[in-house]
């Protein structure tokens, strides 16, 4: 993030809770005769477009550098505070710079037991980084005090420091695993996983080598096991990805302690148990585990707008796996309001969830929703960066369009596709082969010459799709099957 936007970042990414909290902070650190600080943040808080230009031209805030460098760092004072006991590595963190504190001042009792509040927190939830600063800070206390009481089994802290760094570069090693398997995936993606068979294998036996130590702690083993998730998920071997998942949530359900550690971990295993369930048609579990998702309680805005959407994505991939569609009609309502309450941020969760709308709005054969939400895709700059979404999104677009009628924007819209796709390499030739046949068509008045492109149309794109290796084009829309029910139509 540019320096220059982070102030105005912080500033509306602020809930009621911590507005209220950084308006008495300030109060209280701010002289009421300075409150250039305060109009500020009022002035970015009400106006979302307001910028640098407009700050200096229209509102006159002098020395403008200086004064949204204080202000920056008086919200993050605020929030520092506001949040300091939100996750036990920040209690940890503030017991570790207390025992620094009195370490300084020479009151090595209260140093000491500052240092042991932190080391219980630590060892509770395996924070080993953490608990390898404190033993250090052990050494330092005891070497320093000269006071017998404190003095105590040098070898004892030696052996604590030795497993603590042997945990840590099991977690090391584990998570080295797991990013060599996501290298191999991003390297050549699902559809070409057999061009790439060996290297999954030769990653797949050093994870099982690795597990096969019954004395690893639970964050290796959970790491290793995520692994492992990516071959099964990559070779489409769903029983396989069930029973790896049951097992990560087998260990999920033995520690309280490990949820609490990292939520979003647990509740991305929780979210892939549930697509799991619907992919091997395990309809009860997912009803049972569903609700357990959706009512999660967490004290994290991110994680529940993560759950809102999720849940959400859940429920509409149910209906397209069962190809229910007709559903979507009764889970949009619920939806629309739960991404009411979200914060407009277009990321590729976001996304995925619309364009799943799309698909089942398009079975429906409700092209104008279709539309309406695959525009929001194209609309939403930072989902570019999504091809596996934007791509198909931009063929639903054109779809919807045909299907309405809107000729002129179905062409003024393949001009613009076209644009945004030359500046970026081409994944596939999909879009380019459809939005040349649908030029023809659109040029063409002619029923029988439209049938006869259409066949055309699908011929190519059933080419592409066995040179590529692969099924399918839209998932959950069998394109080409549009194409053919187009080329026969009378």
């Amino acid at each position: 993030m540019k320096k220059p936007e982070e102030l105005y970042y912080t500033i509306r990414s602020l809930d009621s809770h911590e507005l209220r909290y950084f308006r008495l902070f300030a109060k209280r650190h701010v002289a009421e005769s300075d409150n250039s600080y305060l109009k500020l943040f009022d002035i970015i808080l009400n106006d979302k477009e307001v910028d640098d230009k407009e700050l200096k031209s229209v509102h006159k805030v002098k020395n403008l550098p200086r004064t949204k460098q204080y202000l920056l760092l008086l919200l993050h004072k605020a929030l520092l505070q506001y949040h300091d006991n939100d996750s036990w590595a920040a209690q940890v963190k503030r017991y570790t710079r207390l025992t620094e504190i009195f370490l300084e001042k020479g009151e090595y009792q209260v140093a000491m037991e500052n240092l042991e509040r932190a080391e219980k927190i630590a060892k509770k939830f395996h924070l080993q980084p953490e608990l390898l600063r404190l033993l250090d800070l052990k050494y330092q206390v005891r070497n320093r005090s000269g006071d017998t009481n404190l003095m105590s089994d040098y070898i004892l802290i030696a052996k604590e420091e030795f497993e603590s760094l042997k945990q840590l570069d099991e977690i090391v090693s584990a998570r080295l695993s797991l990013e060599s398997m996501k290298k191999v995936d991003k390297e050549k993606g699902a559809s070409r996983v057999a061009d790439k068979k060996d290297e999954y294998d030769e990653v797949l036996n050093e994870i099982d080598t690795e597990l096969k130590d019954d004395s690893k702690n639970e964050d290796a083993v959970l790491l290793l096991k995520n692994a492992r998730l990516f071959y099964f998920y990559n070779h489409s071997e769903h029983e396989n990805f069930y029973k790896e998942i049951k097992g990560i949530m087998d260990i999920y359900s033995r520690s309280a302690t490990l949820i609490k550690k990292d939520e979003y971990r647990y509740l991305v295993s929780l979210n892939n148990y549930l697509v799991c369930c619907v992919r091997t048609e395990r309809e009860k579990e997912f009803g049972k585990y569903s609700l357990l998702f959706r009512d999660y309680k967490t004290n994290s805005h991110s994680l529940s707008h993560y759950i809102s959407v999720r849940f959400a994505s859940l429920s509409v991939y149910k209906i397209i796996q069962f190809k229910e569609y007709d559903k979507i009609t009764k889970v949009l309502p619920y939806i629309t309001n739960s991404l009411k309450q979200i914060p407009v941020k277009n990321n590729v969760i976001l996304s995925s969830l619309y364009y799943s709308i799309c698909i089942c709005l398009l079975q429906i054969k409700n092209y104008p929703e279709a539309l309406r939400w695959s525009n929001r895709i194209i609309a939403g700059t930072d989902f570019l960066f999504n091809n596996s979404v934007f791509r198909p999104a931009m063929l639903v677009n054109l779809i919807a369009n045909y299907e309405i009628g809107e000729t002129d924007v179905l062409i003024s819209n393949i001009r613009s596709f076209e644009r945004m796709l030359s500046k970026r390499k081409p994944e596939e030739n999909y879009e380019f082969i459809f939005f040349r046949e649908m030029k023809k068509i659109n040029n063409s008045t002619q029923k029988e010459k439209v049938r006869t492109i259409f066949a055309g149309l699908k011929t190519a794109l059933e080419a592409e799709l066995k040179k590529n290796k692969q099924n399918d084009i839209l998932y959950g829309f069998d394109l080409v099957n549009w194409v053919k029910e187009k080329s026969e139509a009378r």
